[in-house]
């Protein structure tokens, strides 16, 4: 289904507890707009997820589009926009990063500002080895969010992001992956059927253990130490799984060596 009317739009696919989220706008090498910003939010809202049974989320570009994306829509930047604060990726990169279920990243092409920022906000980042990566705030004369900014620093050495966002310089796959910009490459015929591997081996694993394991990793990788709330998060998470069918299942499969059957329950 298309979540926006608009020749700019989202593509959402689900197959078999995997949505596929596509940024659509070919004319314009996929850049992103408001609207397919709000889509976006809403494609990958917890209660959404849930509904629709989704165990896994990829977000790529449309393939006619020739690209993951070329960020936000500068041709969208008036007066109105900008008493708007022009910040338009912080809800969206918000969102991926409070999806309940693994996020990953389908870089094809060029991911650009915005884009590349909504990458960095995904739980994984696979691209193509012809791959390009850029952040040219600094070229347009535009200072960028703290939390923008913060989102590129919890991954990746701060003099790797002060050359992205100071130099301008667009970078390859190759050095995106020794900056830990992305997680892994491949040939551009082998991205896809790689990325859809990995969701398939996240959404056939039980789903409880993976949304424990994923809130809880999110919370250790914050710079503060975990608070009372947080452990008792990860407690109650522990004692759940603990407790659950899918363990039962996953420990008789084991035992019987075969395919365990998860219910998520």
């Amino acid at each position: 289904m298309e979540m926006s009317s608009n020749k700019a739009s989202l593509i959402v696919k689900d197959a078999d507890g995997i949505r596929e989220i596509l940024i659509s706008n070919p004319t314009r090498r996929n850049a992103l707009t408001r609207d397919m910003l709000r889509d976006l939010v809403r494609s990958v809202h917890p209660q959404e997820i849930k509904e629709a049974n989704i165990k896994a989320v990829m977000l790529s570009g449309d393939p006619e589009g020739n690209c993951f994306s070329s960020g936000f829509n500068l041709l969208a930047i008036d007066e109105a926009e900008k008493k708007r604060g022009l910040d338009p990726i912080q809800a969206p990169a918000q969102a991926l990063e409070s999806c309940p279920v693994p996020v990953i990243a389908v870089i094809n092409g060029l991911a650009m500002g915005g884009a590349l920022e909504l990458a960095m906000a995904c739980d994984f980042r696979l691209a193509e080895s012809e791959a390009r990566f850029g952040m040219p705030p600094a070229r347009l004369g535009l200072v960028y969010s703290a939390e923008g900014l913060l989102r590129f620093l919890r991954q990746v050495p701060p003099s790797i992001v002060k050359r992205l966002f100071l130099l301008g310089e667009t970078i390859d796959a190759e050095l995106a992956k020794d900056y830990r910009i992305i997680d892994e490459m491949f040939p551009t015929e082998d991205l896809e059927t790689k990325a859809w591997k990995w969701a398939r081996a996240i959404a056939d694993h039980a789903p409880m253990a993976v949304e424990g394991m994923l809130e809880i990793l999110r919370m250790l990788v914050r710079p503060d130490p975990l608070s009372a709330q947080d452990q008792a998060v990860v407690e109650r998470w522990r004692q759940a799984t603990i407790q659950s069918k899918d363990l039962q299942e996953g420990i008789e499969a084991f035992r019987e060596k075969r395919t365990p059957q998860f219910q998520g329950e």
